[in-house]
């Protein structure tokens, strides 16, 4: 995890729950993929839109999906699926 990344982390886990932010990242990069699908009437604007859409929601979602898993593993087995 990149050091900006856990400092967004940081601030905002502890104010709702993992659920919400999974959701919340899910759907922001969902409409990443569907913004593709506009008119290419400026394609550069669109694809940095994209890029940008895509990686906020990777970055509002995939931490909390590892902290999940982390959550659920026995302490004994704790990292061997990784």
């Amino acid at each position: 995890m990149d050091r900006d990344e856990s400092k967004v982390v940081a601030k905002i886990e502890n104010k709702r729950s993992f659920r919400h932010y999974i959701i919340l990242g899910v759907l922001v990069t969902g409409l990443s993929f569907a913004l593709l699908m506009l008119p290419k009437f400026w394609p550069i604007l669109l694809a940095i839109t994209c890029v940008t859409a895509f990686t906020i929601g990777e970055m509002l979602s995939i931490p909390f999906i590892n902290t999940i898993v982390v959550k659920r593993s026995q302490p004994e087995n704790r990292g061997q699926y990784a």
